[in-house]
């Protein structure tokens, strides 16, 4: 059973972060009197109106984060006898990453996703987000060797030790990258969607 990364849905951040930046610009309307684009200092985002994009942030998180923890998991496991049943096992809650992975950038990436519309709202915090789709490409070269090597036969304990070290080094980038993606949602919006989720 072999682990699948799409390829397509995260390219290269700086065509992403240009088509997002420049979608959410264009649809910044400058003030009728005066002529000139609302300060995102004093034109905050009313948090009524996104309620539900913040819900389904939170949720699509929480399934980030419950991914995380499955592969952690499974790393930790004993090895026992029979090295190639731990590997499955990695390799299946490393694919359930994956596939998290590609369901957040879909949420946050493109001309209608939660990053456009905190560029377009709020545009003081654009190089935050283009920070956090750098990271989605980091993560997915990650992701990448990461699956190529959970591939490789066990035929040492060294193997297992290169597929924990790596894939413990994968973990603290994901919780890296949310912890900054939940200041990027807190700047925005006042809005909470750290602890636990």
């Amino acid at each position: 059973m072999g682990v699948t990364i799409m390829t397509n849905t995260s390219s290269a951040a700086t065509n992403i972060t240009a088509g997002v930046v420049e979608s959410a610009r264009a649809g910044q309307a400058p003030d009728k009197m005066t002529g000139t684009l609302p300060d995102p200092r004093t034109e905050g985002v009313d948090l009524r109106d996104s309620t539900e994009q913040l819900g389904e942030l939170k949720h699509h998180r929480s399934e980030l984060k419950r991914t995380m923890n499955a592969l952690e998991a499974a790393m930790a496991r004993p090895v026992n006898a029979d090295p190639g049943v731990w590997l499955d096992g990695v390799r299946q809650r490393l694919q359930d990453l994956i596939d998290a992975f590609d369901n957040h950038i879909r949420v946050h990436e493109g001309p209608d996703s939660f990053h456009a519309d905190i560029v377009r709202t709020q545009p003081h915090l654009t190089s935050h987000v283009i920070r956090l789709q750098r990271d989605h490409d980091r993560l997915r070269v990650r992701l990448m060797s990461t699956a190529e090597l959970v591939e490789t036969p066990i035929t040492s304990r060294d193997l297992v030790h290169d597929i924990r070290s790596v894939g413990t080094t994968l973990l603290h980038d994901f919780a890296r990258h949310r912890q900054r993606g939940a200041d990027v949602v807190w700047e925005a919006f006042n809005y909470d969607v750290g602890g636990e989720h």
